[in-house]
């Protein structure tokens, strides 16, 4: 949507194949688009990427800060694995403030921009499945992002949050068959 838009676009993503696919065909639409691999849990990769994306297209506007998941098993905070819960802080949360470490530097250079933020809605609902370090982890991203707001918005830097509902992927409704809310039609 955003080469779409006229943007160029840098995805970065920690799976190479996948984030080459994206850009290709972004590129194939007639958008410009590239690719950098990047683990938004490693603060070196990060200010890479950013350093690269500032290079190619000479500044930075708009950081969408999209990478995110939830364990695998995942579970209720008297339950979960703690290294599941250490996991998803690290890429929700941890991914989030690294990427907007690096990047609102070089927005504000630039003169101003924004950041969206990809929070959940069980930030603010909670989840009836229980999976308490995703919550938490999305509810410390929409925190963050509150904080970011009034911090940068004299800096011309809007700083927002989009906080989906579930998506009915493969993996969720394997975990979720129980929900009857879920079934549609």
């Amino acid at each position: 949507m955003f080469a779409g838009e006229g943007a160029a676009v840098v995805l970065s993503d920690i799976d190479g194949e996948r984030g080459e696919a994206a850009a290709e065909a972004i590129r194939a639409a007639g958008g410009n688009a590239f690719f950098v691999r990047t683990d938004v849990a490693d603060p070196k990769s990060v200010e890479a990427a950013i350093t690269e994306a500032v290079r190619r297209n000479g500044r930075l506007h708009i950081l969408y800060n999209n990478a995110g998941g939830s364990a695998v098993k995942g579970g209720s905070v008297t339950e979960a694995d703690d290294d599941d819960f250490w996991r998803e802080i690290s890429l929700n949360l941890y991914g989030t403030w690294l990427c907007s470490k690096f990047g609102v530097r070089e927005i504000i250079k630039s003169g101003g921009g924004a950041v969206i933020n990809t929070s959940s809605i069980v930030a603010v609902s909670g989840s009836p499945s229980g999976n308490d370090g995703y919550t938490a982890s999305k509810g410390a991203v929409a925190a963050l992002t509150r904080s970011m707001a009034v911090r940068y918005g004299r800096d011309h830097v809007r700083v927002n949050a989009v906080m989906p509902g579930i998506t009915l992927s493969e993996r969720v409704v394997g975990r979720t068959k129980a929900w009857s809310f879920l079934r549609c039609g």
